[in-house]
């Protein structure tokens, strides 16, 4: 059986792969506020299980797309994901208080940092491609 790969630039995967590592930093970061409450063993182990599990998520979903990351661009492919889940949750706070304005600003943050996180992974309008194999 012919092993099949992601199509390469992908532009849902890569919009996927996206959601999955903002929500899989948070997951870690909520682990650590709970060690800071708690001091807690069981939590400190929980949080190098997300951390771990964070890694392997990042590795996998990179593999799949043939990504190379060069110099420190995974530590900024990680913040960038970080910043983005933030920003995520302040528009959505924005939007219920009625701070549109507030939230356009974020929205503009928001793409750019999408953008970075394409560009990182080579994807550009040249190579970026709607039709998946999934």
């Amino acid at each position: 059986m012919e092993k099949t790969k992601i199509t390469e630039k992908d532009c849902g995967y890569a919009e996927d792969l996206f959601a999955l590592l903002k929500q899989s930093i948070g997951e870690e970061e909520h682990h650590i506020g709970n060690f800071i409450e708690t001091k807690s063993e069981k939590d400190l182990n929980k949080l190098n299980e997300a951390r771990k599990r964070r890694t392997n998520l990042m590795l996998s979903g990179l593999e799949a797309m043939n990504v190379k990351l060069e110099n420190q661009e995974w530590c900024i492919l990680k913040h960038i994901c970080a910043t983005a889940m933030h920003i995520h949750e302040l528009i959505s706070r924005c939007s219920m208080t009625g701070w549109n304005e507030i939230a356009k600003r974020l929205s503009e943050v928001y793409k750019s940092l999408y953008l970075s996180y394409l560009d990182i992974l080579g994807v550009n309008e040249k190579n970026i491609s709607n039709k998946s194999q999934a």
